[in-house]
């Protein structure tokens, strides 16, 4: 700058540095965005599904797989300076998930919302995510256990008891797919000490259940039982002894798998009996 320029000269120059730059490196679009997150978790997949464990079953059931998610999410939302996004930025990013087919939205979901914290969450959203489990082509039961896990249950954690008792009631009366997806979630819950949900409310909904022996939902029944005993031992024997019929030797063994030795004998000689009454009815 020489000596003969006007005073306001370097004002003007800071002025224009500071608005015509960021334009010159715009981001991309959300859609980009999205895809190139969605192309990165894909290269992550394995050839061949992860199937889950009986028990435990916790998401992937091979939690490095999780981590290696939440992981190329957490650097593509760095690489791509996204922590300074506004809230209404921020529900856009949400919205372009949620354009996905069930089973990319659900991927998208679990490794972004798993990996970076998303208090725009509302339970309008968790309601959509529940319905791609219905949805066509429809996520892995893996990959949806892990959402409900890494995502649903923080979120549900910060909610009150009337809010998760009212989904956990929808949710229970729906599809076999929402059904597991509400004992998984009610697993979560039992595993926190701050949750005050109570087992019984679940135990309660479990006895009008009519889908016992379908397989999305008869392994959750069993899982939940054996998290349920620790922390309402009683309500769980009480449940057992009038419902025992109803469940099947694998789920049933499940359930009673972390009981003490005299109490699984006595549980499985009940089950024995009530199970050839139950047989013998139908």
């Amino acid at each position: 700058m020489n000596d003969n320029s006007e005073p306001g000269d370097d004002e003007r120059w800071e002025l224009r540095s500071s608005t015509v730059m960021p334009a010159a490196r715009r981001r991309p679009s959300f859609e980009l965005l999205v895809d190139d997150l969605q192309i990165r978790l894909r290269c992550l997949s394995t050839s061949t599904p992860q199937v889950a464990r009986t028990y435990p079953l916790y998401g992937f059931a091979e939690e490095p797989q999780l981590s290696a998610l939440f992981r190329e999410a957490k650097v593509w939302w760095l690489t791509n300076e996204l922590a300074g996004l506004e809230a209404e930025s921020r529900r856009w990013l949400i919205f372009e998930v949620f354009q996905r087919s069930p089973d990319d939205a659900a991927i998208l979901a679990l490794a972004l919302f798993g990996a970076v914290a998303f208090p725009e969450l509302c339970l309008e959203d968790v309601e959509t995510m529940g319905s791609w489990f219905d949805g066509f082509p429809a996520p892995a039961r893996s990959v949806r256990d892990a959402l409900v896990l890494k995502v649903w249950l923080p979120w549900f954690m910060r909610q009150s008891d009337t809010t998760i008792e009212g989904k956990l009631r929808s949710w229970m009366a729906s599809s076999p797919c929402c059904v597991r997806a509400a004992l998984v979630l009610s697993v979560g819950l039992s595993h926190e000490s701050s949750a005050s949900c109570s087992s019984s409310t679940v135990l309660g909904l479990l006895s009008g259940l009519s889908v016992h022996c379908h397989h999305e939902v008869g392994s959750a029944i069993g899982w939940f039982l054996s998290t349920a005993w620790h922390r309402d031992k009683d309500a769980v024997e009480h449940w057992l002894s009038a419902n025992a019929g109803k469940l099947s030797r694998r789920v049933f063994r499940i359930a009673v798998g972390r009981t003490p030795t005299p109490t699984r004998v006595r549980l499985i000689g009940l089950w024995k009996a009530c199970r050839q009454e139950f047989v013998g009815k139908s």
